[in-house]
């Protein structure tokens, strides 16, 4: 004849080894047994931190929870139940668990396996097909748009050639040429625009120690026909008084772009035109602001400067991707950009940038 107690030990044994939880729970809402594996899924030491404790003892707050409704349902009308709960821990941290709950005469036995691990990866290819889904449509429109913007300059330069080649006009031609020179012109504006976004893309951020100042004082260099041709006054602010690291191309980049915009929106019809770049560094960020007293941006058009191809107006020259790779760019860097305007008055970009020194 088998010993009882023999009989106890060797069930004991067999729930502690199971990867499940195995616990049961008395009308009073006490741990009336636990094994081994709920002790690990509760973040316990011994099952002597939960056998005669009741679930509101040991986890303050869960009778407001949605899994102790569920329990309570069951516990009163013997109802059987399986779901996945989220359950928060008192150190607050959170756990994902699929629990099946049985009525038995001592209350209630739930069988609980973990399932945190599983549905951090869901969600992590959750996040993945958004950002792929996000990809497919930017390159969808990206494709289109620079068929598009590359075959339009294209058609209107053949359409001039095509003039120059019946005119005999010399003053003509030179009017066709001139017109030639400023498609081609725009055409590799829009290319570089391109090449910039897969650049920054593709390549890794590599950083090394940048002076500020310096760098955009180059910056201005390269306009300093177009600065002086439109009577812009320049005025820069720029306090680094710590070493600033961080991707050289990335931020020439958005430097050039940034300027590049402020001149291209000046207002022709003020007398006092201005651009003012103020920036300070810390060992944590640099913090720019490129300010005009340029057309502004109408608020309507302010939440969407930044999309890929957006563009304020048709009158103004542009491929639309300036802004948008600006934006790209420091986000790239671990930075933001935001815009302040008020039309026909001023505007401001605003740019936080990581420094890469901490």
């Amino acid at each position: 004849m088998v010993n009882p107690n023999t009989n106890i030990f060797l069930l004991e044994n067999a729930l502690d080894n199971l990867l499940e939880g195995f616990q049961i729970i008395s009308p009073e809402w006490k741990y009336l047994y636990v094994n081994k594996s709920v002790i690990k899924q509760s973040k316990c030491n011994s099952k002597e931190d939960l056998i005669g404790f009741t679930m509101m003892e040991k986890f303050p707050g869960i009778e407001n929870t949605k899994l102790f409704k569920v329990l309570s349902r069951c516990m009163l009308k013997g109802n059987s139940k399986y779901f996945e709960n989220k359950f928060d821990f008192p150190d607050g941290t959170q756990g994902w668990f699929e629990l099946r709950i049985e009525p038995i005469p001592q209350g209630l036995f739930i069988l609980s396996i973990d399932i945190t691990e599983r549905k951090q990866a869901e969600k992590e290819i959750e996040i993945k097909s958004a950002d792929l889904l996000k990809a497919n449509a930017e390159l969808d429109r990206f494709v289109y748009s620079v068929a598009h913007d590359l075959r339009s300059p294209l058609t209107s330069i053949l359409g001039l050639l095509s003039f120059i080649e019946q005119d005999d006009n010399e003053f003509e031609k030179i009017k066709h040429l001139n017109l030639i020179k400023s498609r081609i012109e725009k055409m590799d504006e829009f290319i570089k625009n391109v090449l910039s976004y897969s650049k920054n893309n593709r390549i890794e951020v590599k950083v090394q120690n940048i002076s500020i100042r310096k760098e955009i004082d180059d910056k201005l260099n390269i306009y300093k026909n177009l600065l002086e041709s439109n009577m812009i006054d320049i005025q820069l602010e720029i306090d680094q008084s710590v070493p600033f690291y961080c991707d050289h191309t990335r931020f020439s980049m958005i430097i050039e772009n940034l300027i590049s915009n402020a001149i291209k929106y000046h207002d022709p019809k003020k007398s006092n035109r201005y651009i003012k770049i103020k920036g300070n560094a810390d060992i944590n960020v640099v913090n720019l602001i490129f300010e005009d007293n340029g057309i502004g941006i109408p608020y309507k058009h302010q939440d969407k400067i930044f999309k890929m191809f957006y563009r304020v107006s048709n009158q103004i020259p542009g491929s639309g991707l300036g802004l948008f790779i600006v934006k790209e760019t420091l986000e790239k860097l671990g930075g933001k950009i935001w815009v302040d305007s008020i039309p026909k008055i001023k505007t401001s970009f605003n740019c936080e940038i990581r420094n890469y020194l901490s």
